[in-house]
């Protein structure tokens, strides 16, 4: 519910009024693939998409889940003084597994102290029938919430950025969540070649229809050692 000042919910607010304190996100690596990288569907990752994946800054490679939680619990502790914690499976795409590797890493997050809840970030092609109803099980006994990448509603911009799916996929992935009562955040890139204002505000509208329960708004940044900096830029 609105707080009657804004007209959107800042998440850290939405945390504090379901949990009634402090409550921070944790990365961690699970050592997932994606089908943008593996020949599935590509082999080069998006054009923005650095080798570590995104939100990979910070991580300690090759520890346990537990480890990485751990230590993030600890910086999030003293920088922030939070008391509660969500495990973030954040690098590549989180449901890229059989659903018995999936539900044994999410099983191992929750079970370290005072992680209340999971989110998974994945893309719309990474959502097989059994896959989602594993979801939805861990949606309705934690808190809970599947972060899809978009990126783009308009096809000609996810070709460009060679994401390996149409806005078709979103739709259907969005769909099958919403059938399940799953919590969907969806993440835009603002400012991506050759979109308009109008375009991108028109995008605001279709995830409005759409349903989706959250939004995540990226500007455009271009890491090193991508495709785009080597392609475009010319680089490398």
């Amino acid at each position: 519910m609105l707080d009657g000042k804004k007209r959107y919910n800042i998440f850290s607010e939405e945390l504090k009024r379901v949990f009634g304190c402090r409550v921070h996100r944790i990365s961690v690596d699970a050592g997932f693939s994606c089908p943008n990288r593996d020949g599935t569907v590509g082999n080069t990752g998006c054009i923005y998409c650095g080798g570590s994946g995104s939100g990979s800054f910070g991580i300690i490679r090759g520890a346990s889940i537990a480890e990485q939680l751990e230590h993030g619990k600890e910086v999030m502790t003293r920088k922030y003084k939070a008391k509660k914690f969500l495990a973030y499976f954040q690098p590549y795409s989180n449901t890229f597994a059989a659903p018995g590797r999936l539900q044994a890493l999410y099983d191992q997050a929750l079970a370290v102290e005072d992680v209340v809840g999971l989110i998974v970030g994945t893309r719309p092609d990474c959502l097989p029938a059994a896959t989602l109803d594993l979801l939805a099980s861990y949606a309705r006994k934690t808190y809970f919430w599947l972060e899809l990448g978009l990126q783009s509603h308009l096809d000609r911009t996810l070709s460009l950025i060679r994401r390996g799916h149409d806005f078709a996929s979103f739709v259907r992935a969005v769909k099958e969540c919403k059938a399940r009562q799953i919590k969907v955040c969806a993440h835009i890139i603002l400012g991506l070649p050759g979109e308009t204002r109008e375009e991108m505000l028109a995008g605001a509208s279709i995830l409005k229809d759409l349903g989706v329960d959250g939004v995540k708004l990226h500007l455009l940044h271009v890491m090193r050692d991508t495709a785009w900096r080597m392609n475009i830029c010319g680089e490398g």
